[in-house]
């Protein structure tokens, strides 16, 4: 099995240590590709770990959504795992180009997460 792994990449504490222990292990049986929307010290420790990552930022969706979806496509990737807020907006646009099953993890309370947010809280249905 395939699957691409989404993520801001400026996340520390409880969800990096869950996403970076998670896709370690993973990787022991199935491949799971990280993809952060931006390159730092998360980024680097997960290349560290042998992690397979890949960065894909800026804030132009439209391309960004073009691009992860060739890319999720060519890979052959069976499923789309969202982790955070951004991950979860770009996991919904992705649904329809790759045709593929989205799912989230959720790491914290997602409406303290979104307040002031209402269109990103659409990503939940909240």
């Amino acid at each position: 099995m395939k699957v691409i792994h989404l993520i801001s990449g400026g996340d520390s504490g409880g969800a990096k240590t869950h996403v970076l222990s998670l896709l370690q292990n993973l990787n022991k049986t199935i491949t799971a590709q990280l993809v952060c929307f931006r390159d730092g010290p998360f980024a680097e420790e997960a290349r560290a770990m042998g992690i397979p990552t890949m960065i894909c930022g800026g804030n132009n969706i439209p391309h960004l959504r073009r691009e992860l979806a060739a890319y999720i496509r060519q890979g052959g990737y069976q499923l789309i795992h969202c982790h955070g807020s951004r991950a979860n907006m770009i996991g919904a646009l992705l649904r329809k180009p790759t045709g593929l099953p989205v799912v989230s993890t959720v790491h914290s309370d997602y409406k303290l997460d979104y307040m002031g947010r209402p269109f990103a809280r659409l990503t939940f249905g909240a």
